[in-house]
């Protein structure tokens, strides 16, 4: 979230259309959560083979916005999941 929120404030600041994120990547964090693409912390306390399924899930959607669109390098899941 934090990555996101800084590549889309640069994004923005060509044109001069950022609106002073504080890069902290709240809002993306509460995106996320609003679309229902999380972990919860129940999750956290049961990290199990459909936790792990729900966040390759996660990623796999993260993934296209981060090469897509702002051209990154993907997210690992397994660097996550560790």
């Amino acid at each position: 979230h934090v990555a996101q929120d800084g590549l889309e404030e640069e994004r923005l600041s060509k044109t001069g259309a950022q609106f002073g994120s504080t890069k902290r990547g709240i809002a993306y964090t509460y995106g996320d959560k609003f679309m229902k693409k999380t972990l919860r912390m129940g999750d956290l306390c049961h990290m199990d083979e459909g936790v792990k399924k729900r966040l390759e899930t996660i990623v796999e959607s993260k993934n296209l916005t981060m090469e897509k669109i702002y051209g990154q390098k993907p997210v690992s899941v397994d660097e996550m999941w560790a």
